[in-house]
Order: C-alpha cells, then structure tokens, then sequence
C-alpha cells in the first residue's frame, strides 16, 4: 500500500468537488420536498426519510443526495486548509509573526468578501422590494467583517447571508494551528481530534429532547471541524498509506454512520478519506477541470448566495433542475468576472 500525498493539481480538484456540492447543497436543500441535512445537528428522521427516497426510487433522488450529503463538501475544505497550512508554513521558510499572520489572513477575506457582501446586500434589497430585509442590522454586520460571528450565542440566527459563517470558522482553525498545532506533534493532533469528538458527544447529551443549542454551537465553530482539520495536518505532515480503493468502503461507512447520532461524529473522518482516495482515480484530463473549477471556488462561494436568491423560486415552482443549472452557470460566470476584477484592483495596488 503506497503513500498517498496530494499534488497542487489534485488538492485544486477536490476543491473543486467540494464547492460543486457545497453550492448545490445550499441550493437543494431550501425546496421544501428534499430531504434535509444533518450538518449542525443529528436528527434521526431525516436519515430515515433519504433511506425511505432510496427504497422508493424517488424521482428527485439526486436532488435529495445533494440536500442531504452535499454539506460534507465543507470537511473537504477543513482538511484542505489544514493540510495548505503545513505545506505553506512548515516548509522551513522563516514564519510570520502573530500579528502578520492574522492581518495577513483578515485582509485576504475583507479582500474576497466585501464586494461580494454588497452584491448580495443590494440583491437582497431588490428582491425584497426595496425595503431592508430584518435579517440585517449593524451589529451582525460587524460580527461578519470581524469574524467573531460564530461567537454569538445563536450564530445562526446571526450569519447572513448563511454561507459567510465559514470565514470565521477557518480563522479559528488557522489561528489553533498557529498557536498550538504548528509547534507540536502526533500526541498534540490526537488530543485535540479526541477532545473535539467528547465534547461534542457530551453536548448532543447535554441538549435537552428536541433542542440542539449546544452540539450546534460547537459546530459552527472550531471544535466541531477539528477532526478533518487535523487530519489534513497529520497527511502533510506524516504521509498516510492509503490504497485509492479505499474509497469505496469508505463511502459505505459514511452513509452508515448517518444512522446513529455518535457514529455522525465521525462521518467527516470516512468522508476525507473517500475523497481523497477517489481523486486518484480521476484522470488527468479530469483533474484539470475540476482543479480549474477549484481555483473558482473562493469566488464561486461567495457569489452564489446573491444568485440563489433570484433562482430557488424558481426551482420551488417546478423546475429544479433547470433553476439549479441556471443558478451554477451565473455563479459560475459571476465568479470568473469577480476573480478577473480583484486581480485587476490588486494589480493596480
């Protein structure tokens, strides 16, 4: 069994899978007939409702697969960052301080996210028909641009548009790394992998019946992404031997632990090691379009919450296919222009 390491073109793919379900997730899964995630929170009937649409065949089967799995495109970019963080910062060039290290990190996504955040601003003005939707007041505003939005006590309730929790979620795992993890080893990395998935398991009991404030905080923040980061840590630094055939068990075992709420807990594990396993299967001429699509996938992240808004009617009303292309193909000639356009102011600077 080889060691498996990732080269710059494979870690762009599966980049680019990743936003590719993570933009299809966030579409599917507001038509009210899809089945639901399990993302912050377990609950058991809506594993049972996807098992019943693959029992039955349902018609929207493939709407419902990227409803209901879509989100672990997000583990898939927590790993990613934990293994680009060691690649980057452990290869024996001098290491920044704290402080240029976090401003570096902050401007980089005020940099992506601003214009953005306008768009979608003004996007959600018009479609609301010119009056300020009640989702928006200063304060969440700054939570947002400060990336302590996850802190708040119902994040949630704070984070608009929705995908945006995901910036403050990455400078937490990036300021854990830089103070904690880059210095140290194995022991250090299984701890904290250990310690995350107790926690959790401890607040899904801690939650009373029917309530889910505590497993959910802790997964909009960096405990609850520990284990995928982590591991993306440990393959960069200690090469894994993994056989690309892994990848099939590995997918059956992540669609078995969605049927018990601590062996969800693990489900990113199986997750990470199916997509890394299965990109080594993809041919060449694979990889580069997806890692194309990959070095989209900033942009095409923070775009497409402005082009859902005016598409998801469209798919609620009966066509969701045609509302889900129509929505990728915007999203995608959005970001290419987006990407052109930051290239140009930065070029300027």
């Amino acid at each position: 069994m080889k060691h498996i390491e990732l080269t710059r073109a494979e870690s762009a793919a599966l980049k680019g899978i990743a936003i590719l379900f993570i933009a299809l997730h966030n579409f599917f899964h507001w038509l009210p007939f899809a089945v639901s995630e399990n993302e912050y929170q377990y609950n058991y009937y809506k594993t049972y409702y996807m098992y019943e649409h693959v029992k039955q065949l349902n018609p929207n089967l493939l709407i419902d697969f990227f409803s209901y799995f879509g989100h672990y495109g997000v583990p898939v970019f927590v790993f990613l960052s934990g293994y680009g963080m060691v690649k980057k910062y452990e290869s024996g060039k001098p290491v920044p301080s704290f402080m240029k290290f976090t401003s570096y990190n902050f401007l980089k996504f005020w940099k992506l996210m601003l214009l953005a955040y306008v768009l979608f601003f003004v996007a959600d003005f018009y479609y609301h028909n010119y009056s300020v939707c009640s989702r928006w007041n200063v304060l969440d505003v700054l939570c947002n641009f400060t990336y302590i939005v996850n802190l708040l006590p119902n994040p949630d309730k704070n984070v608009y548009p929705g995908p945006y929790w995901y910036f403050s979620l990455t400078l937490q795992l990036y300021f854990f790394y830089y103070l904690l993890i880059m210095r140290t080893g194995r022991r250090v990395l299984s701890i904290s992998i250990v310690t995350s998935i107790l926690l959790q398991a401890v607040a899904m009991f801690y939650d009373a019946p029917g309530q889910h404030d505590a497993i959910q905080y802790l997964r909009y923040n960096f405990v609850g992404s520990l284990l995928p980061f982590c591991m993306g840590v440990w393959m960069a630094r200690y090469p894994i031997p993994f056989n690309r055939w892994m990848a099939v068990p590995a997918a059956g075992i992540t669609v078995l632990c969605c049927f018990n709420a601590l062996s969800w807990l693990a489900a990113p594990f199986f997750v990470v090691v199916m997509a890394v396993c299965f990109i080594k299967f993809v041919h060449p001429k694979g990889i580069n379009a997806l890692a194309w699509l990959g070095a989209l996938s900033s942009y095409v992240f923070v775009i497409h919450p402005s082009i859902r808004l005016f598409t998801i009617g469209w798919g609620k009303s009966g066509s969701p296919y045609l509302a889900a292309l129509t929505y990728m193909a915007v999203t995608l000639v959005l970001a290419i222009g987006y990407k052109w356009l930051l290239a140009k102011v930065s070029k300027k600077k």
